[in-house]
């Protein structure tokens, strides 16, 4: 008799294993072969990460030594991007290592596969070119990438196949519709309320998190935790001087912060811990992953915990900020963001600038601008003439500068390509911290212009989370 074949697409949360209990129940290990599939976006190079030739010309001729200088450039940008998603892919497929164990020890033969790509694309075609002949999969759980809702990535499913599907229901989870920037703006306006994490593995970048974090709540006279990260892959010895070095980094610090102990995946630990015990604000620093190069890689892992996290998170990148000079880049609506910005200056002691960039396709609202200018300064008094929304927006910033006593001058509003001009501002400006809103849910945050923003800056970011009223 010939086995069946079923694909069991996985994305790490308890949420979807929960159907390898239903697969135990239905299907015997001696009429079907396991697949594990584990779907997740690609390591993508985004447009301002190539680089842009400048070609000077000698005699009418392009020379040649500045093609191969962007070549040059240009293939490392492409090994990076390649490098990472090795790494990524090695990850991905340590996740599935446990499962795929588990299930062998009940008998059943078990293979595992990482793809990239969009989910219900890749399991549809997975499928297909496998010849599988049932399908097993969770109809409901978190929302992002993997996450699989039903009416979204199962739906599409569903009708994108032609076996058997056996769908699962796990519990439903109720999404919050609270702004999550009110309770770290009640945090900074109570220190004793301020709920704070910061997350290390023990390498430099991590303990670099550690120290900044400490400086931070020190400032603000406030306590927080460190989420200590440990493998049981590594040996106990280097475990323990893990541990010990995070101790002797905050053993001197009033109120003297909590220590968590993580064994596991570091990205999965993290993110669990976090469900448990919410926090207003993650301090990460990258890890063990980060590839030499760039100050601006923080690595796969750090990589996911922005895009996941469900707070608030302060990327420490590059040289440890001192918080002394700050960039807010806010929409028309982020109003919160801009309280919780001027609360946060004031208490750090920084001062502030406020850029608005309008997308050149949402037309006149921010005034005139000459033709051709990619990221053109419009004049605070052209855009408030338009009568628009961002008008409002601006009287409501600069009511918030003057209640603290800010430099109204620092609010600016551009015209351009929204990522390429803020990142162009912070090279010019060099602030200590970018702060930026994301309207995106934990997992919604990949290709937004927050997600690039923390892949490209130089600088420290902080991405303050809030969802759509």
């Amino acid at each position: 008799m010939t086995k069946r074949k079923v694909l069991i697409p996985l994305d790490g949360s308890a949420f979807s294993r929960q159907v390898l209990a239903a697969v135990h129940d239905y299907v015997k290990p001696k009429d079907a072969d396991l697949i594990l599939l584990r779907v997740a976006l690609p390591v993508t190079l985004p447009a301002e990460a190539i680089p842009v030739p400048r070609v000077p010309m000698s005699g009418g001729m392009a020379l040649a030594a500045s093609f191969e200088a962007y070549n040059r450039d240009l293939e490392q940008a492409y090994t990076w991007a390649a490098h990472e998603q090795d790494a990524y892919r090695q990850q991905l497929q340590s996740t599935l290592a446990d499962d795929a164990a588990a299930l062998r020890r009940a008998g059943y033969q078990v293979t595992t596969e990482v793809l990239f790509g969009e989910p219900a694309e890749q399991i549809i075609d997975y499928a297909i070119g496998a010849e599988v002949d049932l399908i097993a999969m969770t109809t409901h759980g978190r929302t992002g990438i993997g996450r699989f809702v039903l009416g979204s990535v199962a739906e599409s499913v569903l009708r994108g196949v032609n076996v058997p599907v056996l769908l699962v229901r796990t519990a439903a989870v109720t999404e919050t519709l609270d702004q999550p920037t009110d309770p770290l703006l009640q945090g900074l306006q109570n220190p004793r309320q301020l709920k704070v994490a910061v997350t290390t593995d023990g390498s430099a970048y991590g303990q670099q998190a550690v120290r900044f974090a400490g400086e931070l709540m020190q400032t603000l006279q406030a306590g927080f935790t460190v989420l200590v990260t440990v493998s049981d892959r590594d040996s106990a010895g280097y475990n323990q001087q893990v541990m010990t070095e995070t101790v002797n980094l905050v053993r001197d610090l009033t109120p003297k912060p909590e220590i968590a102990p993580l064994v596991g995946y570091t990205d999965e630990t993290i993110l669990e811990y976090l469900d448990k015990y919410p926090v207003d604000l993650l301090v990460v620093g990258a890890f063990r992953d980060r590839s030499a190069g760039s100050p601006k890689v923080i690595g796969a892992t750090a990589q996911r915990i922005v895009h996941y996290a469900p707070a608030s998170v302060l990327m420490v990148k590059g040289r440890a900020p001192r918080l002394q000079k700050l960039l807010v880049c806010a929409d028309v609506d982020d109003e919160r963001l801009v309280t919780l910005a001027t609360e946060f200056a004031q208490r750090v002691g920084a001062s502030m600038t406020l850029l608005h960039v309008a997308p050149p396709v949402v037309g006149p609202y921010a005034g005139h601008v000459s033709a051709g200018d990619a990221a053109a300064n419009v004049p605070l008094e052209e855009a408030m003439a338009q009568g628009s929304q961002l008008a409002g927006a601006i009287k409501t910033w600069q009511a918030e500068f003057a209640r603290y006593d800010l430099d109204p001058t620092q609010i600016h509003v551009r015209r351009g390509a929204v990522t390429d001009t803020i990142l162009e501002m912070a090279q010019s400006d060099q602030p200590d911290l970018i702060m930026v809103g994301s309207r995106s849910g934990p997992g919604h945050f990949h290709n937004t212009n927050a997600s690039r923003i923390v892949s490209f800056a130089e600088q420290s970011v902080m991405v303050v989370r809030r969802r759509r009223e």
